[in-house]
């Protein structure tokens, strides 16, 4: 079965514009038997005619209850996935469960922070991407993107950007948590990328680290070289005690 449905009241948006055409939605089927198929299905982004600027992005949804193949439209497992926890034994066609590839939200222009013309379509944005639901539990990446822009962002007179700021969970165990932007130095010609990220300890096989640790990375942009040439590049690694955020017993080692 492979059907292609327009849906009313819904306006399909491209290039960030709402157009007069309904957004399509496809539903595909691929079904051996009882214990053997999979079903997709695929929608054009849109705007709900009650809702004007908003867009809505669904991505791509995949259930899968074969253990023989997999639907072309399904993405990677992420980085540290245990297979043996959703019964894969010998290759990931055995993989039985229901994936989405990402559903987004982006905010009417007016809600926009600092973005100006000619910025392309740079709202703000809210998106679950690459989630995986099966018998080892949730697994999904969760943020907000492109939220303060360095046009109007000031910090001390540093123009600054908050590009990303999110929290991923690996089988329904906590990843890690993350946020990061540029910023450009007052009185040289130069752009600094800055991030974060919180991580859990399991995620480097200390079985007795039950804590997280704190990473705060600065550097230079690549591709935008100052004009000044002995600018530092920084990659401080930020240790917070336990008495501050316990457990956290120990930290990544140098």
């Amino acid at each position: 079965i492979d059907i292609d449905i327009a849906i009313p009241k819904l306006k399909k948006v491209v290039a960030g514009s709402a157009t007069e055409e309904r957004p399509v939605i496809n539903i595909r089927t691929d079904i051996k038997d009882w214990n053997d198929w999979t079903a997709g299905a695929s929608m054009e982004d849109f705007e709900a005619e009650a809702l004007p600027g908003w867009t809505f992005c669904p991505g791509t949804i995949v259930y899968d209850h074969s253990s023989t193949v997999n639907d072309k439209n399904m993405g990677s497992f992420p980085a540290g996935y245990d297979k043996s926890k959703s019964d894969i034994r010998t290759n990931d066609k055995e993989w039985m469960g229901l994936y989405v590839s990402e559903v987004k939200v982006k905010f009417p222009k007016a809600m926009e922070v600092g973005k100006e013309d000619g910025d392309g379509d740079r709202r703000l944005t809210l998106a679950a991407k690459d989630m995986f639901f099966d018998k080892s539990g949730v697994s999904l990446k969760f943020g907000a993107e492109d939220i303060i822009s360095a046009k109007t962002g000031k910090l001390g007179g540093w123009a600054f950007t908050l590009d990303n700021v999110g929290v991923e969970f690996l089988q329904s165990n906590f990843e890690k948590a993350y946020f990061d932007g540029n910023m450009k130095l007052p009185l040289v010609n130069s752009d600094i990328a800055y991030t974060c990220n919180i991580y859990n300890q399991k995620r480097f096989k200390k079985d007795n680290d039950n804590g997280y640790a704190y990473i705060f990375k600065v550097q230079q942009v690549e591709g935008k070289a100052s004009s000044t040439p002995n600018v530092s590049v920084l990659q401080p690694e930020l240790r917070v005690p336990s008495s501050v955020f316990p457990p956290c017993r120990r930290l990544i080692p140098t």
